[in-house]
């Protein structure tokens, strides 16, 4: 049996409970701008994906929980800008992975944990600015470090990208578009590194170790370097 208790601006829908602006969509609880999609709650923007709760801006993915701006995604929880990648958990900025936990501006990685701002890589953790590496744990720039070393480092890192991560949570979608498109993951992914700030690029050109090939190799940017 059909429920629209407490809905509104709803067109060809099934049990559809506390929801707004939703299209062609069923079993969706206290959510609003919906289109093609199921089993969503407690969210926003979402467009033809499933089992989705408590997240915002989702574009063709499924099994989404706690996360932003998700877009071609499978098992993403407590993560914000993650393309094309699956079984991600609690990271930033990630783009054509799988099984990333605890990291942060990775591209194209497989089975990372603790490790950001690496490129093309399988197997790392704790790991910081890494480029084609496989299997290794303490490096920077691809360089062995001791683990005092990293975790100086490392805090140095966290610090220049707190406030950066903030603002990813604050942006919002424009309009709440009922039909969005698919981000081109490259340029979507690129245009974060545009973002940061001329601190945090002189910063890295500071780490002990730094290269300017393998940061290419993670931005493909010449003009960061």
């Amino acid at each position: 049996m059909n429920d629209f208790v407490g809905c509104s601006n709803y067109y060809n829908c099934q049990n559809i409970q506390d929801s707004q602006y939703v299209v062609n969509s069923n079993g969706i609880d206290f959510s609003s701008f919906i289109h093609d999609s199921t089993d969503i709650s407690h969210s926003c923007d979402v467009y033809k994906s499933d089992d989705v709760t408590n997240s915002t801006q989702v574009f063709e993915s499924q099994f989404i929980y706690d996360s932003n701006k998700v877009f071609g995604a499978t098992n993403v929880d407590n993560s914000v800008n993650v393309l094309i990648s699956k079984a991600v958990y609690n990271s930033t900025n990630i783009c054509g992975c799988e099984n990333v936990m605890n990291c942060g501006e990775l591209r194209y990685c497989d089975n990372m944990s603790f490790s950001f701002f690496c490129s093309d890589s399988k197997n790392l953790k704790n790991c910081l600015f890494c480029s084609g590496l496989e299997g290794k744990e303490y490096h920077i720039f691809n360089r062995p470090v001791s683990k005092e070393q990293f975790e100086i480092i490392y805090k140095q890192y966290a610090r220049q990208t707190k406030e950066l991560e903030l603002d990813y949570m604050r942006e919002p979608w424009p309009e709440n578009m009922l039909i969005p498109t698919m981000p081109n993951p490259f340029a979507y992914h690129h245009k974060h590194y545009l973002q940061l700030s001329e601190k945090f690029w002189r910063w890295i050109k500071s780490v002990p170790g730094y290269d300017a090939e393998l940061l290419y190799k993670m931005t493909l940017n010449f003009d960061l370097l």
